[in-house]
């Protein structure tokens, strides 16, 4: 292997740690680490009962060797958090959502440029969502422990073995990088893989938009506004709670019992007692608040109700239309040696032939845009105008994408 030696010795060898538990060493460790092209990142954290995940550990490996940073203890970590934004240093994450939220959620900030190690070798060709163990082994023949994938991170002190496993999380990525990058490279899709990079950034970079928590309710969808009034009182009073009182949303109200209460809309305490999901919850406290919460939103004005959710692609009439697309879709993967996966999703395709229908533009989704766009655009708006007449015959109601 022909990548850089000192991430090569990271990569074969056993990681020996440095430990850090001090506000003083993290701010010289982060004095070292600016002058680094690169710093491998990973959290381990807690948050079976609370709403904001709570830092359990922090790693970080530079091509030197790997630091285990203490968030229990360490309670200045803005020079961390200017690293992580810094411009001139990329950071590596292996499947980097729940690290970024996180972060987020901790210090402010949305770690960037990073290059998603995960995300990398489904562009490189070892396959789609590939674990980080499964890439380790893939590209350097290591077998890594899993014997702490669930442990307590928030126990001191840490186990020998707890140690090892969060070194061993971060102490490959360096040399995963070289070996990843230098390929990307090779194939020519290093700037289209920084491009799905930086909308990763991008999209965990957006406020939440709290007031439409409730829009994630599935079965929702083809509810009356009136349910939907319900619905919304509910879920934003859970999500108060919840941030409020730091608990998870299921503590505050199961999930089960959110769309249940929106139909029923129980007014006694009687109704309310015979929702099966509540029972054995502490309903004396709960129910006032609930019902009370329903009351109001059935005095609600129609007018001022949620709009209804655009009701979802009647997929029957389009199976054919669907599978000529993902036929087209499957085609490029071969030919071009991607994951379908990384192409298009299902719901892509579904939001393609609405807006086709509706002759939206720009025609192609937000998620097919970019890069995909020239990739796949011609293919695909190939088989809509080829099946043009059998869609205008089934033609939906308006619908957003």
């Amino acid at each position: 292997m022909d990548f850089p030696s000192p991430a090569l010795t990271i990569a074969r060898q056993p990681p020996e740690s440095r430990w850090i538990a001090s506000n003083e060493e993290l701010a010289e460790a982060c004095a070292r680490w600016r002058s680094s092209p690169l710093l491998a990142v990973d959290t381990e954290f807690v948050r079976e009962r609370t709403f904001r995940p709570i830092l359990g550990l922090i790693q970080i490996a530079d091509q030197e060797g790997v630091t285990l940073v203490d968030p229990l203890e360490v309670d200045q970590l803005g020079p961390l958090a200017e690293l992580l934004v810094d411009p001139a240093i990329d950071k590596i994450f292996h499947s980097c959502s729940e690290d970024l939220e996180v972060f987020r959620e901790r210090l402010g900030i949305v770690a960037t440029p990073i290059f998603d190690s995960q995300l990398a070798a489904a562009f490189a060709g070892y396959g789609y969502s590939l674990g980080y163990s499964r890439l380790i082994d893939a590209l350097f023949g290591i077998a890594l422990p899993k014997t702490e994938t669930r442990s307590d991170w928030l126990r001191r002190p840490l186990s020998a073995a707890q140690l090892e496993y969060a070194a061993l999380d971060v102490a490959h990525l360096p040399a995963a990088y070289h070996r990843l990058q230098r390929e990307l490279e090779e194939k020519g899709r290093l700037e289209i893989f920084r491009e799905d990079c930086a909308r990763i950034t991008e999209e965990a970079s957006r406020p939440e938009d709290r007031e439409a928590a409730y829009r994630k309710i599935a079965a929702s969808r083809l509810w009356s506004r009136r349910e939907l009034g319900v619905l919304y009182e509910l879920v934003r009073w859970r999500e108060e709670e919840a941030r409020r009182r730091d608990l998870p949303r299921n503590f505050v109200l199961p999930e089960a019992a959110v769309p249940i209460l929106a139909q029923l809309k129980p007014s006694t305490m009687a109704q309310l007692g015979k929702v099966e999901v509540l029972k054995g919850r502490d309903l004396s406290r709960l129910a006032p608040r609930l019902l009370e919460l329903i009351a109001n939103a059935l005095l609600i004005p129609a007018e001022e109700l949620p709009e209804p959710f655009p009701r979802p692609l009647d997929v029957q009439p389009y199976k054919a239309t669907l599978q000529n697309l993902r036929a087209a879709l499957e085609k490029v993967s071969a030919a071009e040696n991607l994951p379908a996966e990384l192409l298009a999703n299902r719901r892509s395709l579904e939001s393609l032939i609405r807006r086709f229908l509706q002759q939206e533009e720009p025609l192609l989704p937000r998620k097919l845009r970019g890069w995909r766009e020239q990739l796949l655009g011609p293919s695909l708006v190939a088989v809509l105008e080829a099946d043009l007449s059998h869609l205008r015959q089934a033609k939906p109601s308006r619908e957003s994408s």
